[in-house]
């Protein structure tokens, strides 16, 4: 984040929302920001070498994409979602390395389809938040894509729902939870979850981060809990 941030000064200083941002708004010195990454960046290899080496390999992995986005790829279009998509990914096959856990295909593909749709809606939501320009800032977009990226990331989320559809009736579930049929609520519950968020993207509400938004949003709490309690009943 810090080189991200760094590397994104001048266009971040024309943004209207991240301007206020630590760096551009000149709150930290760059070489405060250059310091914190050399530190952030020794201290998080370090502690990997306390885990497993299938997570050292995602952490080097998820580096080198993140430094890719950052140079490259973020002005590059639809490149830039994707990559947004799989770093995310990333995050769960670390996790599942950390703890020596093997990923579940199933996990895999319903995460790949939600965190396309949330980058998806990233971008929507950022072109929607500046409807005004003709095209964002040092990305790759134009107002007038900003009906194509929202039908993409209704598709994607709501692909991520189809796959968790499918799994309550696969073998796998079936050998897991003792009432599964329970887990057909916990695929109304993501209809309504993701459905809200996209309309909330379009009415601009979301902002350009519907994860920030999410994490805040009292409904999307809730939905969680809900989640959870039908998980239960059906384990």
């Amino acid at each position: 984040y810090c080189i991200n941030a760094l590397y994104d000064l001048a266009s971040d200083r024309q943004h209207p929302k991240k301007k206020h941002r630590p760096f551009a708004s000149g709150v930290i010195s760059v070489r405060s920001g250059s310091v914190c990454f050399v530190a952030a960046l020794a201290a998080s290899f370090f502690f990997g070498t306390f885990l497993p080496w299938k997570f050292m390999l995602c952490l080097v992995g998820y580096f080198a994409l993140t430094i890719s986005y950052t140079i490259f790829l973020k002005r590059r279009l639809f490149l830039d979602v994707v990559a947004l998509a799989a770093l995310y990914v990333i995050r769960l096959v670390g996790g599942a390395a950390a703890i020596g856990s093997a990923l579940s295909s199933w996990l895999l593909a319903f995460g790949i389809f939600i965190f396309l749709g949330l980058a998806l809606m990233k971008r929507a939501g950022d072109l929607i938040r500046h409807d005004g320009l003709d095209e964002l800032h040092g990305r790759a977009y134009r107002s007038d894509d900003t009906l194509i990226l929202e039908m993409m990331a209704v598709c994607a989320g709501f692909s991520s729902v189809v796959v968790s559809a499918l799994y309550v009736d696969s073998l796998k579930a079936l050998q897991l939870y003792k009432h599964a049929h329970f887990l057909w609520g916990v695929c109304l519950v993501l209809i309504y979850w993701y459905g809200r968020l996209c309309l909330k993207m379009h009415r601009g509400e979301t902002g350009d981060d519907p994860v920030a938004f999410a994490v805040k949003d009292k409904v999307s709490h809730v939905c969680f809990l809900f989640v959870c309690v039908l998980i239960f009943l059906a384990a």
